[in-house]
């Protein structure tokens, strides 16, 4: 009996841990994730799980298998839930130094939780004569980064085109018009690179009429201006500013469209740029991993984790917009090597390891030819008897296309 009942006690403890186990946010793309205090965050985003609006966070640094990461829920956000990864109303988030999430875009245009109260607040920030709160709703691209002081947000939005600061200590939002960026761009990719003084960039986009390859430096007054021309015209990127350079996680090629299928390359290099010596151009990071380690997701989550040197990328969507992932993978700026405990075990041993031998070297980053680098250009347009819109899932294009050619 004695037994029995300790079996008992056993089982109905493991039914309770389990009643009080939160799913992680599951396979979904166009997420918003950043770290604090500790802590993985992810907001929002389109996936399998029908409510778009998650906001959770996981303990950080990881622990343990992927599957066993230890997700808590905080309050939805109030917006409306994403219909396609970018269609519109799209959406951004950023965190400032004191905890505090900003939410940019879709309906709302502006929304901030406080984790001391543990609410969303969607109270105004104070705008200047020249923005206004119609420039943040509504957007066909939005996207913000926070500055290395941790308060001030950077936010550009693409129609009409502008570039906005907010001062998230005193609530106060400035913005200035970027008429060279092509309007109602979308799915471009940004980030602040810690330069003295520090500068936001954003890259590449989309619209109807093609791709963009062009890198803007922005800035209040007359600051924003292209500086440098990505190596392939591409949307759905990720940018990550590290130190003073940064380096581009590459989305939807434009190249995809006359490479065939499956597309090629199917593991596409990572770029990388130095704000503070432009002259050198774009180098690589040779993708040497193999499809586990960095297969073709675009609208991937990805942000460095605070006082750390590593990435950590979220989720995203296959190329062929048929199905999403949960995968997290780690890649430290520093070594340009891919971190432990994730990707996960089943993914096989991480590049330049053995199954139990520590990482080594990987090889160094290498150049890109200078007629890749020597300047932005005119954005790529394509034919549009094979562009395939931005809401048309590949497969389903690609079948037109092959019908058409019968």
């Amino acid at each position: 009996m004695a037994l029995f009942a300790s079996l008992l006690a056993i089982l109905l403890a493991l039914v309770a841990a389990l009643a009080d186990a939160v799913p992680g946010p599951g396979a979904r793309a166009h997420s918003c994730v950043f770290g604090y205090n500790n802590d993985f965050y992810v907001l929002g985003g389109v996936g399998t799980l029908a409510n778009g609006t998650i906001f959770m966070k996981t303990p950080y640094p990881f622990t343990g298998a992927e599957e066993s990461l230890n997700w808590t829920s905080l309050p939805d956000p109030p917006w409306q839930t994403i219909p396609w990864v970018n269609s519109q109303p799209t959406f951004s988030c950023s965190n400032n130094r004191d905890g505090k999430v900003f939410l940019f875009g879709n309906a709302v245009g502006f929304a901030y939780y406080d984790p001391a109260s543990n609410a969303w607040s969607t109270t105004q920030p104070t705008f200047k004569p020249s923005v206004s709160m119609s420039n943040l709703m509504n957007q066909s691209g939005v996207a913000s980064a926070v500055w290395p002081d941790g308060y001030t947000i950077s936010i550009f939005v693409s129609g009409p085109q502008m570039y906005l600061e907010l001062d998230s200590q005193n609530m106060t939002m400035d913005g200035v018009s970027v008429p060279g960026f092509k309007e109602d761009y979308g799915s471009f990719c940004m980030d602040v690179v810690k330069t003295t003084p520090p500068l936001p960039v954003v890259c590449g986009g989309s619209t109807s009429m093609g791709y963009s390859d062009t890198c803007w430096q922005l800035g209040l007054g007359n600051l924003s201006t292209p500086f440098a021309a990505l190596p392939e015209a591409q949307d759905a990127c990720s940018l990550i500013a590290f130190e003073t350079h940064f380096v581009v996680w590459p989305g939807f090629l434009s190249t995809y469209y006359s490479a065939g299928f499956p597309p090629k390359p199917i593991n596409p290099d990572m770029y990388i740029f130095d704000m503070n010596n432009r002259s050198n151009g774009w180098g690589t990071i040779p993708n040497v991993q193999g499809s586990a380690y960095l297969p073709i997701y675009d609208y991937i989550g990805a942000t460095v984790m605070p006082n750390t040197s590593t990435a950590v990328l979220f989720g995203g969507q296959d190329i062929f917009s048929t199905s999403y992932s949960s995968v997290i993978y780690q890649f430290n700026l520093s070594t340009n090597l891919w971190v432990t405990p994730f990707p996960s075990p089943n993914l096989g041993p991480p590049p330049g390891t053995s199954e139990s031998g520590p990482p080594q070297k990987k090889s160094h980053v290498g150049a890109i030819s200078a007629s890749k680098s020597s300047g932005p250009r005119a954005p790529q347009t394509i034919d549009p008897k094979v562009y395939r819109s931005p809401q048309v899932p590949y497969g389903e294009w690609y079948a037109q296309q092959q019908s058409e050619q019968a």
